[in-house]
């Protein structure tokens, strides 16, 4: 079970990769306001913040095409709540699309084969 598991995560990441590559984003706009009733509390969850955005956006722009983005993270002492605003404009071709969904699903339908094999030499 766990030998089908490691196939399956291992053909989603392999999909994914692809599909990021060849992902387009023509417009990512990122704005969040990290703010808390207590001024310290409000200073633990800005660094928190910061360094899982920081992140997570590095490495989403290393595995993808952006033409345009701006991310700006703000601490506000005065206000209770946090607030965020994405806006993201992204495109794929839709050939790619398909021809990796494609790809995607003979691997699925491999991994099946295989297991239903070895299901029946176990027993």
């Amino acid at each position: 079970m766990l030998e089908l598991l490691r196939q399956v995560g291992e053909v989603a990441v392999g999909v994914a990769r692809k599909l990021f590559s060849h992902l387009v984003v023509t417009r990512l706009h990122l704005e969040i306001v990290v703010a808390d009733e207590d001024a310290a509390q409000a200073a633990l969850h800005y660094g928190y913040v910061c360094g899982v955005v920081c992140t997570a956006l590095s490495v989403f722009l290393q595995n993808s095409v952006c033409k345009r983005y701006h991310v700006q993270i703000t601490p506000d002492f005065d206000r209770k709540e946090s607030r965020a605003v994405l806006e993201f404009q992204a495109r794929i071709r839709l050939l790619f699309l398909i021809t990796s969904s494609l790809s995607a699903f003979w691997h699925f339908i491999q991994i099946q084969k295989d297991s239903g094999q070895a299901a029946q030499r176990a027993s």
